[in-house]
C-alpha cells in the first residue's frame, strides 16, 4: 500500500503541479465545476475464487465515493478524478480490500497558436492476465492483479503555415509503475508531422516521423521504434480518389536472427477510395511490408436507422506481454537467473513482432426505442521470432430497449476463442442482462445479472464459471 500511495502522490504531483503552474494563465476566465459522487453496489457471486472444485460464494458490498473537478477556459482544459474503491466480503472478510483510483488530464495553451501542453495521469487496479477474471472484474479473488500508475507529459508546437501547410512537432514522455508485480518502464517519444493546408482541394499530403524508445527496469532489453511515413491522396473525380503511403519502419530489441527476419525495412501501400455519398465509403488496396505483400479493404455505410462496417487489413505490430506464472520445480527466474520456489509466482515478459491479418464485420440498427448491434472478427497472428501462429475468433451481440426516457434494458452476449501457439485453445464467454432506472439527473439505479465463463484445453490452466447478481445506485451531489 505504501508503494501505491507513492505512485498516487507522484501522479498527483506531476499533473496537479503542472496544472497549478499554468492555471494562473486563465484562472479568471475558466469555469470550474466540482462534482462529488457516491457509487454503491451489492453483488452476489457464486464463485469468487474462479475454481471448479471448492467454489466460494460471497456477497460483496461496494462503496466508491469520488470527486470530479473540471475547469474549462480559453487556454485551459483541466479534469481531475479521485475515487476510493472499497469492497467488503460478507462471508470471507479476509478478502476485504480497497484501492485508490484517480485520473487526470490537462490541455493548456502556453503560447497562443504556437505552443501547447498535454498531460495525463492515472492510478488503477488491473488484472495482469485478463483471462483470470472470467467476467468478475475486480471482485475475483486472484493474485494476477495489481495497482498500475501511468502518467504522460507532452509539450508540442502546432501551427498553420498560411493555407499551404500545417505542422505539429513535440516530445512525449510516459512512465508506467506496476506496483508490486512488475518492473517499471519509461518511454520517450519525439514526433514531427507536416501536412497540407486548406489551399489544396483535391491533393492532400502528410509526412511524419516518430522516434520512440522504451526503457525497462531490471536487466530487460530496451525497445526502440523509428517510423517515417509519407501519405498522399488525390481526388481525380468527384467520388473517386487515389490514396497511398510509403515509408520505413525499424524495430530494435534483442532477438534470435537464426529464427527470425530483421524486424525493419521499407513499406508502401496504394489504394482506390470511392465515396458516392456522405453516407458511404469504399476503399481497397495493396502494398508491401518488410514481411511481404499486404492487402486491405474497408466498407462503411450509414443509413437512416442502420449502419454496416466491414474491413480487412494486414499489419505488423510489436507487443510486450506480461503474465504471472506459477513456477514448477527447477524453474529459473528469467530476470534474476536464480531458482524460484515451486508454486511461487514469477513474471514472464515476452517481446515479439507479429503479423496481424484481421477481418471484421458489424451491423447495427438504432431507433428512438431500440438498438441492436452484431459484430464479429477474426485475427490471425503470425509471430516472427517463434515462427508460431495464433488465431482469435470473436464476436458480440448487444440488444438495447428504451421503454421510456427513464428506463432502459440491455442484453449482451460476447465470446472469443483463441487457438494458441502451443496448440491449446481457450475461450471467454460473457452473458449479461441489465436494467437501468433514472430518477433524476443526479440519481439512478441499475440491476444486472451476468455469467462469465473461461475454458482452456491446457490441463495446467484452470477453467472457471461464475454468476453475478448486482444492484447498484449512483448519486451525484
Amino acid at each position: 500500500m505504501a508503494n501505491g500511495m507513492r505512485s498516487l502522490y507522484s501522479v498527483l504531483h506531476l499533473v496537479a503541479g503542472t496544472s497549478l503552474a499554468l492555471i494562473p494563465l486563465s484562472a479568471q476566465s475558466a469555469a470550474w465545476t466540482f462534482a462529488p459522487l457516491l457509487d454503491t453496489s451489492v453483488t452476489y457471486a457464486d464463485n469468487i475464487t474462479l475454481v471448479e472444485n471448492g467454489k466460494e460464494a460471497d456477497t460483496v458490498l461496494g462503496v466508491r465515493p469520488a470527486i470530479n473537478v473540471n475547469a474549462k477556459g480559453s487556454r485551459l482544459d483541466l479534469g481531475l478524478m479521485y475515487q476510493v474503491d472499497s469492497r467488503y466480503y460478507l462471508q470471507h472478510s479476509g478478502n476485504n480490500n480497497y484501492h485508490q483510483l484517480m485520473g487526470a488530464n490537462i490541455d493548456t495553451v502556453l503560447v497562443p497558436d504556437l505552443l501547447f501542453l498535454n498531460g495525463t495521469g492515472s492510478l488503477s487496479h488491473q488484472a495482469i492476465d485478463t483471462k483470470t477474471s472470467a467476467g468478475l472484474g475486480g471482485l475475483a479473488v486472484t493474485e494476477n492483479a495489481g495497482d498500475v500508475a501511468t502518467w504522460t507529459l507532452s509539450p508540442y508546437v502546432e501551427r498553420a503555415l498560411g493555407t499551404a501547410a500545417k505542422i505539429k512537432a513535440g516530445f512525449k514522455s510516459e512512465f508506467v509503475d506496476y506496483t508490486g508485480v512488475s518492473r517499471d518502464s519509461f518511454s520517450r517519444e519525439r514526433f514531427v508531422d507536416v501536412g497540407s493546408g486548406s489551399y489544396y482541394q483535391k491533393f492532400a499530403w502528410d509526412f511524419s516521423i516518430t522516434d520512440k524508445t522504451i526503457y525497462y527496469g531490471g536487466v530487460e532489453s530496451d525497445v526502440t521504434l523509428l517510423e517515417k511515413k509519407l501519405k498522399l491522396s488525390y481526388q481525380f473525380l468527384p467520388a473517386w480518389a487515389v490514396v497511398g503511403n510509403a515509408g520505413q519502419i525499424h524495430y530494435n530489441y534483442v532477438y534470435d536472427p537464426t529464427i527470425a527476419a530483421t524486424p525493419s525495412g521499407n513499406l508502401w501501400r496504394v489504394g482506390v477510395a470511392w465515396t458516392p455519398s456522405s453516407r458511404t465509403v469504399v476503399e481497397v488496396g495493396a502494398g508491401e511490408h518488410f514481411f511481404g505483400s499486404t492487402r486491405y479493404g474497408k466498407f462503411l455505410h450509414q443509413g437512416r436507422l442502420t449502419h454496416v462496417e466491414a474491413g480487412y487489413d494486414e499489419t505488423v505490430s510489436s507487443q510486450r506481454q506480461l503474465q504471472l506464472e506459477f513456477a514448477q520445480k527447477g524453474t529459473i527466474d528469467p530476470v534474476t537467473q536464480t531458482p524460484i520456489p515451486a508454486d511461487a509466482r514469477y513474471l514472464v515478459e515476452v517481446t515479439e513482432v507479429f503479423i496481424s491479418k484481421r477481418g471484421s464485420l458489424e451491423w447495427g440498427y438504432k431507433s428512438p426505442r431500440m438498438g441492436f448491434t452484431v459484430s464479429a472478427y477474426q485475427d490471425r497472428r503470425f509471430f516472427q521470432f517463434t515462427h508460431g501462429k495464433e488465431t482469435v475468433l470473436g464476436g458480440e451481440t448487444i440488444l438495447e430497449w428504451i421503454s421510456s426516457p427513464r428506463v432502459s434494458m440491455t442484453l449482451l452476449y460476447g465470446r472469443d476463442s483463441t487457438s494458441l501457439i502451443d496448440g491449446n485453445k481457450a475461450s471467454n464467454r460473457n452473458t449479461a442482462f441489465s436494467v437501468r432506472r433514472i430518477f433524476s439527473s443526479r440519481f439512478y439505479v441499475s440491476f444486472e445479472g451476468r455469467r462469465g465463463q473461461f475454458s482452456s484445453t491446457d490441463p495446467a490452466v484452470t477453467d472457471s464459471v461464475a454468476h453475478l447478481l448486482t444492484a447498484r445506485a449512483v448519486l451525484t451531489f
